[in-house]
């Protein structure tokens, strides 16, 4: 990607990316930077969508086109979009509502279904770890477009959004530092009991 497009100045490649500022040189000759006005934004809804063969051809296919009106979708991502007709909607909206390292949060609203693109890169790594996306608290699936972004088709009305990042092995090392800190405080807990415990007077007579 930064190859074949990044390093060319392709400008749609850097609109999807949403790249909101270029850093050009003044006319002092200072650097400055310079609002991009086709960055596309954190998320965005398209009207038609082009399917390619492979990745590769996923790849070449953004030399020329517009990421606002098409979105370019490998074949082996086809049964995603099994029956989907995009019937423009002006009216459709889609907005990140909420932003954290591991957790994005979406609003969507529209009359019909559609396919909805996001500037962020698709990573998915079964059994390991990956970004799973979650329609109005329901596990969906989502899947890669242009390349290198997620997609995923919304149905018609108004929905929540959220894409998670998660590691069962992560998780796994969460549970294990939970158990060991436990254990901790139960052994501190212990040696304060134990010291704090009254000592017997060796030279006390024994009661009868």
């Amino acid at each position: 990607m930064i190859e074949r497009h990044l390093s060319q100045n392709n400008l749609a490649v850097l609109n999807m990316l949403n790249t909101k500022y270029f850093i050009v040189g003044g006319p002092s000759g200072e650097l400055v930077a310079q609002q991009n006005p086709g960055a596309m934004g954190n998320a965005w809804f398209v009207p038609a969508f082009k399917m390619v063969k492979n990745a590769d051809a996923e790849i070449a296919a953004l030399q020329d086109f517009d990421p606002a009106k098409t979105a370019i979708i490998a074949e082996n991502f086809a049964p995603a979009l099994k029956g989907l007709k995009i019937q423009p909607d002006v009216k459709a909206r889609i907005r990140l509502t909420g932003y954290a390292p591991d957790e994005l949060s979406y609003e969507s609203e529209a009359s019909r279904p559609q396919l909805a693109v996001f500037s962020d890169i698709y990573y998915v790594n079964p059994g390991e770890s990956a970004w799973q996306a979650y329609l109005d608290g329901k596990p969906v699936a989502h899947f890669r477009a242009n390349y290198v972004l997620r997609a995923l088709v919304l149905p018609a009305g108004k929905h929540r959004l959220t894409f998670r990042f998660e590691s069962p092995l992560y998780q796994k090392g969460e549970t294990i530092a939970l158990i060991c800190s436990l254990a901790l405080l139960l052994a501190l807990g212990l040696g304060v009991f134990w010291a704090l415990r009254p000592a017997k007077n060796p030279t006390e007579p024994a009661k009868k």
